[in-house]
């Protein structure tokens, strides 16, 4: 009698067990015997339809670049996000986000940091947004005196005094604007659309005397000479083609 009863208490035990393994899982599966250690779930709506990806990774990365320290930030397309990560590649933080605020934007093409602040072509809100490093707001509306001529900046380098800005709706210009008031805008040669028509990228030299455009639609370079606010057209150069010889 006494070992039925040790036999019968430890099936007790063992059917507990096992039934503690099971929990309800949330509403809408369909069932409710799914052990703990197990989650499943159905997307009915397609929300999770996209990969979700991690702090250590860059989803549509476009432009880069990087501050004094050598921490280097990374510009996510479709997320319009920063990513920053230390110089070994740790990752560190991260800020922006789809809108019209201060440090959101929306589908920006090219950004810069010059003296550790962070220069930004907006393209669809228009506008060019500075932010210091950890994406806190410094100007939100410097391009409105800008937008009214050409709209969709999508280049953008920055020296000592100015900010040059290059736009992507085939208007063919470049707005110099001064980097302290942005409100102040001059503008490049008025021939400029024989010249380029789609500037998808640019960039300074380190003595910020010598501006490099990139033609998205001409398959070209640009290079020129820059005197204050006044660009000097130095040389056009054909497409590169790099030939690398392995050994």
């Amino acid at each position: 009698m006494v070992r039925l009863s040790k036999i019968i208490l430890t099936l007790l035990i063992l059917s507990f067990s096992f039934q503690a393994q099971a929990k309800n899982p949330p509403p809408g599966s369909g069932t409710s015997d799914i052990p703990a250690n197990i989650l499943i779930m159905l997307d009915t709506s397609g929300s999770m339809n996209s990969k979700l990806y991690s702090s250590v990774q860059v989803y549509y990365p476009l432009d880069v670049t990087t501050d004094s320290a050598g921490n280097v930030y990374v510009m996510e397309y479709y997320n319009n996000r920063i990513k920053v990560f230390d110089s070994s590649g740790a990752y560190l933080r991260s800020f922006g986000g789809y809108g019209n605020g201060c440090n959101q934007w929306r589908y920006a093409r090219q950004f810069t940091i010059y003296d550790d602040k962070i220069y930004l072509a907006d393209t669809y809100n228009h506008m060019i947004k500075v932010l210091s490093l950890t994406g806190s707001c410094i100007i939100n509306d410097g391009i409105y005196s800008v937008a009214q001529r050409a709209y969709y900046p999508h280049a953008i380098a920055v020296n000592n005094n100015y900010i040059f800005i290059g736009f992507g709706n085939g208007y063919g210009r470049i707005a110099v604007m001064h980097r302290n008031s942005l409100r102040t805008a001059v503008w490049g040669p008025q021939n400029f659309n024989s010249i380029h028509t789609y500037a998808w990228g640019m960039s300074l030299n380190p003595a910020g005397n010598k501006l490099i455009v990139a033609d998205y639609n001409k398959n070209q370079l640009i290079e020129f000479n820059v005197s204050g606010s006044t660009l000097i057209i130095r040389v056009h150069l054909a497409p590169l083609i790099l030939v690398l010889t392995v050994f």
